[in-house]
């Protein structure tokens, strides 16, 4: 059986960047005993968004919260969210949602489980959780801003 079908690329948002004016793009500058020799205006990567490319960023970001805010107890188990790592210093990430219901010991707090992950929150507390649609609509209106492009993930180097 010969299986010809080709997954879709991931389509990424990519915003216009210019090298860093303060390290010269090598992405360090002034030694320090604490964080080493790390550029702090571009954390090291030697490139900053340009004018064009914040003004998108933000507008991007509101657009986000916009589509994927929603209040904390509106979460459902199963929907996929953004909860924060087990660990006090770990990275947030995209979880399927296991458990959604009410804090006993706390009124008025309630609490999402996922895998490895967890959050508990006041019920005002607002949580990003993913719909296909959401992400479209996001890729959608980045389409049409001055300052970002959408193009397929580039391939690790």
């Amino acid at each position: 059986m010969d299986n010809n079908t080709t997954k879709a690329p991931a389509l990424v948002i990519y915003y216009d960047q210019q090298t860093c004016s303060r390290c010269l793009g090598s992405g360090r500058f002034s030694y320090n005993q604490i964080t080493g020799d790390r550029c702090f205006k571009c954390g090291g990567s030697g490139t900053v968004d340009t004018r064009d490319g914040a003004k998108a960023r933000a507008a991007i970001l509101a657009k986000r919260e916009e589509l994927y805010g929603r209040a904390i107890e509106d979460v459902k188990v199963g929907e996929t969210a953004k909860l924060p790592g087990a660990a006090m210093f770990a990275r947030a990430r995209w979880a399927v949602v296991t458990e959604s219901r009410a804090d006993d010991l706390n009124p008025g707090f309630w609490l999402l489980r996922g895998q490895h992950s967890g959050l508990g929150g006041h019920r005002s507390h607002r949580i990003h959780v993913h719909t296909p649609a959401a992400g479209a609509a996001v890729l959608a209106f980045a389409a049409t801003l001055k300052g970002c492009t959408v193009g397929p993930k580039k391939a690790a180097q």
